[in-house]
């Protein structure tokens, strides 16, 4: 039996061992931001793949929100695709804005 907090929650999340010795594991919650996940939405579009479990997985803005400003509109907006919403929207992703 696990001693260590890494160790309980390893074995928790172990789905399980793989011939080359690794370890298959199931994350129960995604958590993505707008910065890079368009290049990885895009590459799932490109292979025919969906989002597994999109109400396992919650956007935020991170990176990109101004810290020079302190009300809106901010001179740069958060990306957005053309129709205003935020690229993990069109896979069923909810984004959540601050």
């Amino acid at each position: 039996m696990p001693n260590h907090l890494f160790e309980k929650v390893w074995t928790a999340h172990t789905v399980k061992k793989l011939a080359n010795g690794q370890t298959q594991l199931l994350i129960g919650t995604h958590l993505i931001h707008e910065v890079t996940s368009p290049q990885a939405f895009g590459m799932l579009r490109d292979l025919g793949l969906k989002v597994l479990m999109p109400h396992r997985t919650f956007a935020t803005v991170d990176h990109i929100v101004p810290t020079n400003e302190l009300v809106e509109p901010y001179k740069e907006r958060p990306r957005a695709s053309h129709d205003g919403r935020a690229p993990q929207e069109h896979e069923g992703v909810r984004h959540h804005l601050l």
